[in-house]
């Protein structure tokens, strides 16, 4: 089936938003976030922590669980809610709904500004990547409870730098035991990864991830999510470079991509928290029928929590 998806479009503001909702630290500290970047293993990788004005980002994601329409795609490779596409979301000339769009002022501002050239020029001198072009790519996405996404290196077209924004719950700290950290995974053999991750990044409140995609090298999964009532919250996409990467006819994630572009029709959609609070619905109600199926066994076996 032929992807539909509209082309994504390039920022056009001048840095100013970034100037109001990034934390100042993270322009401050980027000489040394560079030399821990670069020292990173199992690839070179970071995370900005606090990334933006408290204040601001928690406006960030009352607004993203109130107004964003979400939908549910589960296929062999990843189990995810995710939105429509936040480039184009303000622009009624591509679809966009203005009505929407006017209920979101300081989500479109985080997307403007780590968008912006000022955010962009950060980036490269932190990742020691080639320019980025001015091309935006990013949706948010919610992964529910059991929910996950498998091993892959994200090279596709001009991908040139991967980034997730964590917004999980800023008074229920995410912790290791709530799954769904962002897994890294060593290379075993050229183009293979090992089978277990060597670093797990915690999807904290307020954290930026980022990592430089490499073809057959930058492989990476989002672990299950085992926390039953607070969702993994995360706007996610890429900064893009003037070509390919060497060796991007083999990436592992052509399959993905060939997948997802089958459910982005958005007639499908629905409120954002009520496709979060069906999906944990469902996932509570089977828990309730395996639980009366256990006390109607009979013999009685232990079973795992």
């Amino acid at each position: 089936m032929a992807s539909t998806k509209k082309q994504k479009t390039s920022h056009d503001g001048d840095g100013d938003d970034a100037g109001a909702i990034i934390a100042a630290d993270v322009y401050a500290n980027v000489a040394a976030a560079a030399e821990e970047y670069k020292r990173a293993t199992p690839y070179a990788h970071g995370v900005v922590s606090p990334l933006c004005d408290d204040s601001m980002l928690r406006r960030v994601r009352a607004e993203m669980r109130d107004n964003l329409s979400a939908t549910f795609k589960e296929t062999d490779l990843f189990k995810v809610l995710q939105t429509a596409d936040l480039v184009t979301i303000d622009d009624p000339e591509k679809g966009g709904d203005p009505a929407i769009a006017a209920k979101i002022p300081a989500l479109l501002r985080l997307r403007d500004a780590i968008y912006s050239q000022e955010f962009r020029d950060m980036v490269q001198t932190m990742t020691g990547c080639a320019p980025l072009t001015d091309r935006i790519d990013c949706s948010a996405n919610v992964y529910p409870r059991s929910g996950h996404l498998l091993c892959h290196d994200d090279v596709i077209g001009t991908r040139c730098i991967s980034y997730i924004v964590y917004l999980t719950d800023p008074d229920d700290a995410w912790t290791e035991k709530d799954g769904g950290a962002l897994e890294l995974y060593p290379v075993e053999t050229p183009g293979t990864p090992a089978v277990d991750p060597t670093a797990r990044l915690i999807p904290r409140w307020n954290s930026m991830a980022f990592f430089t995609v490499q073809p057959g090298r930058s492989f990476h999964a989002v672990q299950e999510v085992f926390a039953e009532d607070k969702p993994r919250l995360s706007i996610s996409g890429w900064y893009h470079a003037a070509t390919a990467p060497e060796g991007s006819e083999n990436a592992t994630l052509t399959q993905l991509q060939t997948r997802a572009s089958e459910d982005d029709d958005v007639a499908g959609f629905v409120p954002f928290q009520s496709a979060v609070d069906a999906v944990l619905a469902a996932a509570a109600a089977a828990k309730e029928d395996a639980k009366d199926d256990g006390d109607g066994g009979g013999d009685g076996g232990g079973g795992e929590e």
